[in-house]
């Protein structure tokens, strides 16, 4: 039983890991997005100049 449990809160674990690699991969992928809006900003700014 001990076992069992066990396994699951390993499990559980793995999970909340997961999960927290995806979050933070999406914030990544959102940071750079970011980035590239702000060079675009800048070049259609500096063209207007």
């Amino acid at each position: 039983m001990q076992a069992a449990c066990e396994k699951r809160s390993e499990e559980i674990q793995s999970i909340r890991v997961a999960k927290l690699d995806m979050q933070a991969a999406c914030e990544k992928h959102s940071e750079e997005i970011q980035s590239i809006r702000v060079a675009k900003l800048e070049q259609t700014a500096s063209k207007h100049c």
